[in-house]
């Protein structure tokens, strides 16, 4: 039988590399199409995926960071590639942050859970509301500072440039609270 919380490690860690994945396939496929930059994001998405699902398999939790900035690097080729005319790339930005912020979260509390960290039920349900709550947040806050930027969500210089900003902000903001949830 299963100990309960190397269940829920594997819950979280399935639940980080599927939302990760979901991520890099949705950029790869919004991403430029010309051949070396495609295939480029496919090999990105792919080494982030199987390096976090290996990463956190083997108790490596260093590849959580590594596998985010890897699909990070899955969005900056989307906003390489964008045309100008297509609001959608810098549109996507606070979705991506989201999502990034959601599979670092799952993905550091997958590692704690297999250093043997427990977890009461009412634990749980409290951590996921607040992973999802934050994720939440962390869509709105990128929105609103892209928003603050004086750009409606379109394509150009400026709105990427506060996109890249939001979403780095977001992935600080995850890592800082990663590395208080380790010191807790």
């Amino acid at each position: 039988m299963a100990r309960p919380g190397l269940t829920l490690a594997a819950g979280a860690g399935v639940a980080s590399g599927g939302l990760l994945g979901a991520t890099a396939l949705a950029l790869v496929q919004r991403g430029p199409q010309t051949t070396p930059l495609h295939q480029l994001g496919w090999v990105l998405a792919a080494v982030a995926v199987l390096g976090l699902a290996a990463g956190l398999v083997l108790e490596r939790p260093q590849v959580v960071p590594v596998a985010l900035a890897l699909v990070a690097a899955d969005y900056a080729l989307v906003l390489l590639g964008a045309p100008r005319s297509v609001p959608g790339a810098t549109a996507a930005a606070p979705l991506v942050a989201g999502a990034l912020f959601a599979a670092a979260e799952l993905g550091w509390w997958s590692a704690e859970l297999r250093r043997g960290a427990r977890e009461a039920p009412a634990a749980v349900l409290r951590r996921l509301a607040q992973i999802g709550g934050l994720a939440v947040a962390s869509v709105l806050l990128a929105a609103g500072c892209i928003l603050a930027g004086g750009a409606v969500l379109l394509s150009g210089v400026i709105p990427t440039a506060v996109g890249v900003a939001a979403a780095s902000c977001v992935l600080g903001l995850a890592a800082w609270l990663a590395a208080r949830g380790a010191q807790a």
